[in-house]
C-alpha cells in the first residue's frame, strides 16, 4: 500500500507511515523484527530521495535495495539505517530508532556505541 501521495513526506504520510510501522510490530509480536523498521525507514529514505534529486543514492530497508549500506568506521565497519552515496561514496548516515520495549537496554545500547 502506497502512503506517499506528494513528492515529498507530508507530516500526515508520516503519521500513517509510524502507525503501519507499529501494527507490523503488533503483528509480528517482538521488538527484534525488522519488519516493524521497513515502513519507518523506507518513507524516509525514499524522502531524503526526493529531497536529494539525481546524484545521490539513497540506502535502507524498505527502499530501493530494500538492505541497509555498510558504512566504513575508524575501527570497524556497521550497518546504517539510513546511507546517503554520492559517486559511490558515502556523505552521510543516520540511524533511526522506534523503540518499542526494553528502553533502558535501548538507551543503554545506543549511549556505548
Amino acid at each position: 500500500m502506497e502512503i506517499f501521495t506528494s513528492q515529498t513526506l507530508t507530516n500526515e504520510e508520516f503519521l500513517k507511515v509510524i502507525s503501519r510501522s507499529f501494527e507490523a510490530f503488533l503483528d509480528k509480536g517482538t521488538s527484534r523484527s525488522t519488519d516493524k523498521l521497513k515502513p519507518l525507514h523506507g518513507a524516509i529514505a525514499r524522502d531524503i530521495a526526493n529531497r536529494l534529486g539525481d546524484g545521490y543514492e539513497v540506502w535502507s530497508q524498505g527502499y530501493w535495495h530494500d538492505k541497509e549500506a555498510e558504512v566504513e568506521g575508524r575501527y570497524v565497519s556497521k550497518r546504517v539505517d539510513i546511507t546517503v552515496k554520492k559517486k559511490d561514496k558515502v556523505v552521510a548516515g543516520m540511524a533511526v530508532k522506534f523503540v518499542m520495549q526494553n528502553y533502558s537496554q535501548n538507551s543503554n545500547n545506543a549511549s556505548s556505541g
